[in-house]
């Protein structure tokens, strides 16, 4: 017998707060299902929100809001001391930054208190430009 798709993501009603969507599949003869977590209200993929970060009791950043939308390319420079380095630190949710205030969501749900692993898990990533070096 082959596979075949039936009522493809079709919402349950008791996971609409979660954000829970499921297919249902048969598969030689009997019904499984497929749930994946989708949001589909969100148009950003990151946002930040009033975000206030310290580093040793000392507040490196104040009030900081952002948004990215899907696809998007952001790059972020500035000079020296200007809090790249903590912002980007803090988003991947290294211990030494602390939030004060405001929250951290990607693709929808609320990160701000999920530790660095599981930020990796969900998919999120930093990546510093370091220039070619040349001789001469």
């Amino acid at each position: 017998m082959t596979n075949s798709f039936v009522n493809t993501l079709q919402e349950p009603a008791k996971n609409k707060e979660r954000n829970l969507f499921s297919s249902s599949i048969i598969i030689n003869g009997e019904q499984a299902y497929i749930t994946e977590r989708r949001s589909l209200v969100c148009r950003e993929m990151l946002k930040i929100e009033d975000l206030w970060v310290s580093i040793d009791d000392r507040q490196v950043l104040k009030g900081v809001n952002f948004s990215m939308g899907y696809g998007e390319i952001n790059v972020l420079f500035g000079p020296n001391g200007a809090g790249k380095t903590t912002f980007m630190m803090t988003l991947m949710g290294f211990p030494r930054y602390r939030i004060d205030q405001g929250k951290i969501y990607f693709k929808g749900d609320d990160i701000t208190n999920q530790d660095l692993a599981e930020r990796a898990r969900l998919g999120l990533g930093i990546s510093f430009q370091r220039p070619p070096q040349s001789k001469g």
